[in-house]
């Protein structure tokens, strides 16, 4: 039995290497629709995607040798081959983290045929998340596009169920139940009402609403009551960032900052890791 576990070893690392390398080419397109937005536009405008790729500053047509993901920043030492000027570290990041989504169903269920739907969604919209994040960074704008599609991802999530919420057996506790439909309303609905009077009571000031519904959409694919931790740990990871950028002297005390990337980054810990989380708190507790 022993070459058969090793065949199956070979056939899973292959499978992950297939995928991690699939995933950097959706990250290399992910690059160059962020780079041509203009709000004006909407996100998807084809004619502004069909151009060759050229370098940001000296305009030169970059060759294929110059287009392999992850390969061509690393060998070129992050410069232009031409002018020698250094490109932005957002063509590696994203790339590499696009690769890393597209290894999501093997983290969670090893690609079983039973939850093949739910780990394309799942796939979908994290790469979702990741490309609205580099935007709300760069642009202060959360595209509208991009918060329907999530939304549309977790409708229809609704149809591909998944084993249980991310939070493990423990959500039950907090009022998960197993009727999709009616969680994943009653999720959207408790992100748009929570961020949605943030919104409202600081008439605007605090977040835009594009964070709204980004919140809401982020409801309706997680699900109560996941999206209530999502959105508590936003909020943690958005003030330690502030923090952080205060005492650096980076940021003032009122200035703007992005919140669809905290959103974004407590709903990936949530996936990833929420179950993980819940337990850390339990223990704690019966601790004290």
């Amino acid at each position: 039995m022993g070459w058969i576990a090793a065949a199956k070893a070979i056939m899973f690392t292959v499978l992950s290497f297939s995928l991690f390398f699939m995933g950097l080419i959706i990250g290399s397109f992910l690059n160059v629709v962020i780079l041509r937005f203009e709000e004006s536009r909407g996100f998807f405008h084809w004619p502004a995607l069909t151009g060759r790729s050229r370098c940001p500053h000296c305009r030169k047509i970059l060759r294929w040798h110059e287009l392999i993901p992850l390969v061509s920043f690393l060998s070129q030492k992050g410069r232009c081959r031409r002018c020698r000027k250094r490109l932005t570290v957002q063509y590696p990041l994203v790339e590499f983290l696009s690769g890393l989504i597209f290894l999501l169903p093997i983290y969670f269920y090893s690609l079983s045929p039973d939850y093949l739907l739910f780990s394309a969604i799942l796939i979908m919209a994290a790469l979702t998340l990741l490309t609205l994040s580099v935007v709300d960074l760069q642009r202060f704008v959360i595209p509208d596009q991009l918060n329907f599609f999530l939304g549309f991802l977790g409708a229809a999530a609704v149809f591909a169920p998944r084993p249980e919420s991310f939070l493990g057996p423990a959500a039950r506790l907090a009022g998960f139940f197993d009727a999709p439909l009616p969680n994943r309303l009653l999720g959207a609905a408790a992100g748009f009402a929570l961020l949605g009077l943030i919104y409202f009571l600081s008439r605007g000031r605090a977040m835009g609403f594009g964070d709204v519904k980004l919140a809401a959409a982020i409801g309706l694919l997680l699900g109560w009551p996941d999206v209530f931790l999502a959105l508590a740990l936003s909020f943690v990871i958005g003030a330690l960032f502030g923090i952080f950028w205060i005492l650096t002297g980076r940021k003032k005390f009122k200035s703007a900052v992005p919140f669809g990337p905290f959103l974004a980054a407590g709903t990936m810990i949530v996936i990833l890791f929420g179950r993980q989380l819940v337990g850390i708190y339990f223990n704690l507790f019966n601790f004290i």
